[in-house]
């Protein structure tokens, strides 16, 4: 666009010494300023303590989440002070925000307030701890972040992957230095030169974004416009956190094609004033926008998760949703409680040595032995209410156990012993059985002469196949920031051996107090 104006400016009669000047100061300026343009890519995501902490406690929920998405969900801050202001105007990350928003609901009870806000202490402690430190209050951060992982929506991906989608909305404020889109149209002056002002009034408004500059506190504030004519898709590409433009066009292939957007911009500092001057701003046009994956969904148009390949467009980014992206999804470990959780976690001494960990705690996910085994190594030392399991079902085979074993056996074989010597000592043929229990039913029934039959029944049912009984007792407790949901099994089986030595003793008791008592009756 200069390169024009400068061919029109010298078709019109050339330029003055003082014009020569300001176009040197121009030029220096836009190269200056060339870094920063909308092909600029947003800074690469490196680990922080905080993420490492949060990861690690996610990985432990079978959540995998990629370092951007880390970012998204926890934020960044120096101090308790900028913590509480963030939170104040809804700048902080998913979970972080979720976790002040929670601190200071009025409508929860002190008690359960004072809960979150001891968790907050926590978060605050991982987020401003250093590299080689120690980390506090682990176990009730952990609590923190099973609930809210408890509260989002997880789909899980062909890939292994997942999407993870809770319920947002767009911060109010008009300044951020945070890759951010807003519809709320930011007040950019445009240069004296008419194109850019005949743009603007002859395009549609679509949205305002806001990304960082490689100036602290300084961010590059711009409009953006489209022809009303013209309609607008997008793609968003997760690796580089920005939405790719596309326009409906039938003859393409996929039914569309890639788009330019113009936009208008300025560098304005965090009090609102601009970067350099009054009256200094730019335009061009460029096929994507920088963005957090939580703010996709207020863009003014759909937003898909799949790039336009034949026509195919789905799983669009829903309005009032914000999303996160999770490298891997564990699902058989959502369910499962925390049984136990170290309150410190010894820090790495370099976010190098982090990412070595974090990568042998995700190649861990799927196998809950190798993952708890890592995430230890990593240093957070955890446990799980396994599942279908019963704790203390251990078996001991020493020789005391060995000894028991015996006895308990010799009781078992008591009934067949007793049967067995009753069935020697009243031995007949089997049709002279037949011809007993038939010919002489009517004194074989009758008391007392059934007393001997009965005992052989009585012993026969000693022998019945027994199945110790098992009772599930569920447990589930969700209030605020506490969740526990487990099911407790009292499991008869563990007892088995003195609930059978009991009952045999009992019923051989029982059996010779009746014959004894029988007696007793029969004599008068």
């Amino acid at each position: 666009m200069l390169s024009m104006r400068m061919m029109e400016r010298r078709k019109a009669g050339g330029y003055t010494a003082c014009e020569r000047t300001l176009c040197g100061i121009l030029a220096a300026l836009l190269i200056l300023a060339a870094p920063l343009d909308a092909y600029a890519v947003s800074a690469t995501v490196v680990q922080t303590v905080g993420g490492y902490v949060i990861g690690l406690i996610l990985d432990a929920c079978g959540i995998d989440l990629s370092l951007s998405s880390l970012t998204a969900a926890i934020g960044s801050w120096d101090t308790f002070e900028e913590y509480e202001e963030q939170g104040s105007s809804g700048e902080l990350g998913a979970f972080s925000q979720w976790l002040y928003d929670k601190a200071h609901d009025e409508g929860l009870s002190d008690q359960v307030r004072a809960g979150y806000e001891e968790q907050v202490q926590a978060l605050n402690r991982a987020v401003t701890s250093a590299w080689g430190g120690v980390v506090t209050g682990i176990k009730c951060l952990a609590d923190a972040v099973k609930s809210w992982f408890l509260t989002l929506e997880v789909e899980v991906t062909d890939t292994g992957g997942g999407v993870l989608s809770y319920p947002s909305s767009a911060p109010s404020h008009s300044w951020t230095t945070d890759n951010y889109v807003t519809t709320v149209k930011y007040p950019v002056q445009y240069l004296t030169y008419g194109y850019t002002a005949d743009v603007v009034k002859s395009q549609e408004y679509m949205f305002t974004s806001y990304e960082p500059t490689q100036w602290a506190d300084t961010a590059k504030i711009a409009n953006w416009y489209k022809p009303a004519s013209v309609e607008v898709v997008g793609y968003f590409d997760r690796e580089a956190q920005a939405v790719r433009f596309y326009k409906k066009d039938a003859s393409a292939a996929s039914g569309y094609s890639p788009y330019s957007m113009f936009y208008h911009f300025v560098y304005a500092k965090s009090d609102g004033t601009l970067r350099y001057s009054v009256g200094l701003s730019d335009y061009s046009t460029v096929g994507r926008v920088v963005c957090e994956e939580r703010y996709v969904s207020s863009l003014p148009f759909p937003v898909y998760m799949a790039e336009p390949v034949d026509g195919a467009l789905a799983d669009v980014y829903e309005p009032g949703k914000a999303y996160l992206t999770a490298d891997t999804v564990d699902t058989s470990m959502k369910d499962l409680a925390f049984k136990s959780v170290q309150d410190t976690i010894t820090l790495p001494a370099t976010a190098e040595e982090a990412a070595v960990l974090t990568g042998a705690v995700s190649d861990a996910l799927g196998d809950q032995e190798a993952l708890k085994s890592a995430l230890g190594q990593a240093g957070l030392v955890i446990d799980w209410y396994p599942a279908g399991t019963v704790e203390g079902d251990d078996t001991k085979d020493d020789a005391d156990s060995q000894t028991l074993k015996s006895i308990l056996d010799g009781i078992l074989a008591l009934p067949d012993a007793i049967k067995d010597k009753v069935s020697d000592l009243t031995q007949v043929d089997e049709e002279e059985t037949r011809r007993r229990f038939t010919l002489s039913s009517s004194v074989a029934d009758k008391f007392p002469f059934c007393i001997p039959f009965d005992f052989i029944h009585l012993i026969e049912k000693l022998e019945a196949e027994r199945e110790p009984p098992k009772i599930p007792i569920p447990i589930k407790f969700d209030y605020e920031f506490f969740h526990y949901d487990h099911t407790f099994v009292v499991d008869f089986e563990e007892w088995d051996g003195a609930v059978t030595v009991l009952r045999v003793m009992l019923d051989l008791l029982f059996t010779v107090c009746l014959i004894s008592a029988t007696r007793g009756l029969i004599r008068g």
